[in-house]
């Protein structure tokens, strides 16, 4: 990449991360200021089919296991997924890789100048998630993909990424789960219904398997009532199992859409899911599980070669700590327990609580001022050969990755 093309990136992420301090948008305004956004963009999401994915947890996996599925088959595809690890362009690839700096930059500068009538009308511009949602439906149609596949944020009926208004949408709803309580409820009924809000209109889902009965009572419930053919997957053994077994069904539904065949999902877990690095002799295991769900679909599935000698933590201000605490505590191994965030979301649980709840589940925990010191005590704390798992969140990857110069 030339010096000037990486000053274009460069002046991408900085206007994207302009957006992210800014207070949440509650109740409508978030679909009202995702919806103004669109329409002064010329409704981007609209010029070609897509998958929206929504859930709890698997909803990267199977996006990136989908567009690996569609590229193997010969179609073109802008896929936003969220969030990123180490390069903020991970959310608006296309066919599985970044656009090129020139590409990227004219697409951001139709979104920023939409973005403009959008604080125009309501006071203030759109959100970061908003924004690289339109970026990555922008990308896609300027360059003509054959389809979109988006994964939504944390619900769904007032979510950025319900202006998927096309009925030929194809919903896939993973894992759901209790998380973003604040936001969408505090029961497993409530919170699935906001998610399966996006099925209004459309005429074909994918529904994955359910850890919670409940979750997929009421997903039959409003597939029914919105006249929605529901395909249920069965589960398959393990997250990564069952993800591909969801992306498989989707790669189906979408291949009779487009009129083509679709193989089906080979291709590996995301970046920052089972990642694997390797430092002073230790392997790195990087996993950015950040709820009591999918912590314990992490666990659940540890092979025994990456099960932790010690593990490094960070948790999200905001998460069920004894939750989280309780699957943690299943590893069985001392915990290093660390902090992300600053003066502005998002932010971490402090470490000394996180350590408080770990210790209450019988953990060995102490905590670390930085994830660089916290790698370093892992890495003093253990022997060649050992595994280390970094997890809690996927703001802590990047630090970790970057603290052993990879």
């Amino acid at each position: 990449m030339t010096e000037q093309s990486t000053e274009g990136v460069r002046e991408v992420e900085g206007w994207l991360r302009s957006l992210w301090g800014l207070p949440r948008p509650r109740g409508g305004e978030a679909p009202a200021l995702a919806a103004t956004l669109v329409e002064a963009l010329g409704n981007p999401q609209r010029s070609a089919p897509a998958v929206h994915i929504v859930g709890t947890a698997g909803k990267g996996t199977v996006a990136s296991m989908l567009t690996d599925a569609i590229v193997a088959g010969g179609c073109s595809v802008a896929t936003h997924v969220s969030p990123h690890v180490h390069d903020i362009r991970e959310r608006f690839t296309i066919d599985g890789g970044f656009a090129s700096p020139a590409d990227l930059v004219v697409a951001v500068d139709e979104v920023r100048a939409a973005a403009t009538i959008v604080a125009r009308e309501h006071g203030r511009p759109p959100t970061f998630f908003a924004a690289s949602a339109a970026l990555s439906w922008v990308l896609g149609r300027n360059a003509g993909v054959d389809v979109f596949v988006t994964e939504a944020g944390i619900g769904g009926r007032l979510d950025a990424t319900a202006v998927l208004d096309r009925p030929d949408t194809i919903t896939v709803i993973t894992a759901i789960g209790l998380d973003h309580t604040a936001e969408l409820g505090s029961t497993i009924d409530a919170i699935t219904r906001e998610k399966a809000a996006v099925l209004a209109g459309r005429r074909i889902a994918v529904l994955g398997p359910q850890p919670d009965p409940d979750a997929a009572a009421v997903v039959r419930t409003c597939a029914d009532t919105a006249g929605v053919e529901l395909v249920e997957v069965a589960p398959a053994g393990s997250w990564v199992r069952d993800g591909r077994a969801v992306a498989a069904v989707a790669a189906d539904a979408l291949g009779e859409l487009l009129g083509v065949t679709l193989p089906a999902p080979l291709g590996p877990p995301p970046v920052g899911r089972g990642e694997r690095r390797d430092i002073a002799g230790r392997r790195l295991l990087l996993d950015g599980a950040h709820n009591p769900l999918k912590l314990a679909a992490l666990v659940d599935a540890l092979p025994g070669d990456a099960w932790p000698a010690l593990a490094v933590l960070a948790l999200g201000a905001g998460k069920d700590l004894d939750g989280c605490a309780r699957e943690l505590a299943r590893l069985g191994c001392p915990i290093i327990v660390t902090e992300f965030g600053g003066a502005t979301p998002p932010r971490s649980h402090r470490a000394a609580d996180v350590v408080d709840a770990l210790r209450r589940h019988g953990v060995d925990a102490a905590a670390a001022s930085t994830t660089a010191a916290a790698v370093d005590r892992a890495v003093e704390r253990s022997a060649p050969g050992d595994a280390i798992l970094v997890t809690g969140s996927f703001l802590i990857l990047a630090d970790a990755v970057a603290a052993i110069g990879g």
